[in-house]
């Protein structure tokens, strides 16, 4: 019998906030943000990455489940913004003046 305990709200939560975070880094760093880059790859790259790192996160505590929509959505953003922080880091670290 399938075993369905991945879908819980909880689960769901945390698959999201990955994502976030990761397409927040893949939005500035040095290489994925390339025009050159397709988008269907970075989001394909970052989907797969996510599901990578998924089982390897902790189980979470029920206060996930009572987290109402506009909860979720700040810590969707607080993780998109680390993310994207984490981008400009890498960005700033490979950036070479030319001139």
């Amino acid at each position: 019998m399938l075993s369905y305990e991945w879908l819980k709200t909880e689960y769901v939560v945390i698959f999201f906030l990955i994502f976030g975070m990761i397409s927040g880094v893949f939005l500035v760093a040095p290489l994925f943000s390339n025009r050159a880059f397709p988008l269907r790859v970075r989001v394909l790259v970052t989907l797969m990455l996510t599901l990578i790192l998924f089982p390897l996160m902790p189980k979470p505590d029920l206060a996930f489940a009572t987290a109402s929509n506009l909860q979720f959505i700040a810590l969707l953003m607080q993780e998109i913004l680390l993310g994207v922080i984490l981008g400009f880091i890498a960005y700033f670290t490979f950036y070479r003046d030319w001139e």
